[in-house]
């Protein structure tokens, strides 16, 4: 696989998973709150069913063929956004500027640590949790506060 190419998602692919979090979505956050999705590049790698795998661009642009969408095409982009800015607010300041800072902006850990006077392994650690917070489907039953408290372990108890 070719490291150098850019990791692209289609928008129908997006589902939030720890992968598209962290290679594609946080990267390209800033541009998706404007709604501006990230056009397919020529070539690209993209994550798909437990794999890696260099991709090319579809023939359609190039064949003169064109794919009707007849949906605006900032609602993708201005969506992913939403939802990704809807679970941030989940997680408390300064924490969320962390992944920020981190994933959106490309601050290394240390980096992090030092602005923020904490230890490295604290942000890294703390990183992780709120990434497997964001993708998990626990979201909906226990806040980010009570999740972290129980050692990020969550079980939905249903009343007999």
């Amino acid at each position: 696989m070719n490291n150098d190419l850019p990791v692209w998602f289609p928008s129908r692919g997006i589902y939030f998973s720890k992968i598209q979090l962290q290679r594609f979505i946080f990267p390209e956050l800033n541009d998706l709150r404007f709604g501006d999705y990230p056009p397919e590049p020529d070539e690209y790698i993209t994550y798909v069913k437990g794999g890696w795998i260099e991709m090319k661009r579809s023939g359609y642009e190039k064949s003169g063929r064109k794919l009707t969408n007849h949906n605006a095409p900032f609602l993708a982009a201005a969506e992913i956004a939403a939802e990704i800015d809807s679970r941030l607010a989940m997680i408390p300041l300064p924490q969320r500027y962390w992944i920020m800072d981190n994933l959106t902006d490309g601050m290394e850990y240390w980096e992090i640590a030092k602005f923020y006077h904490v230890a490295e392994d604290q942000v890294r650690s703390k990183i992780g949790r709120m990434i497997r917070y964001m993708v998990g489907s626990w979201r909906a039953d226990v806040d980010y506060k009570e999740w972290n408290r129980t050692g990020c372990k969550y079980k939905v108890i249903i009343p007999v």
